[in-house]
């Protein structure tokens, strides 16, 4: 009974890991520093460390935010 309920415990962190990884991506809101307003249409981008290739991008809405999701 314990091999099983350890089985079943492992299939669903499995599943629950794989889940959690389906849909990575970034979002927030673009605010300037000095007044505190939201910065509409602005540029986001996203680069690879490695050699600055541009991985994904998008521009900001009116309300200054932004979602960015890979793939």
């Amino acid at each position: 009974m314990k091999s099983v309920f350890l089985c079943l415990t492992l299939v669903v962190l499995y599943f629950y890991q794989s889940h959690a990884q389906s849909s990575p991506g970034i979002k927030g809101q673009v605010v300037d520093t000095t007044t505190y307003k939201n910065l509409k249409d602005a540029s986001i981008v996203v680069l690879n460390a490695k050699d600055s290739i541009i991985v994904s991008y998008t521009r900001a809405s009116s309300g200054g935010y932004f979602n960015v999701s890979s793939g």
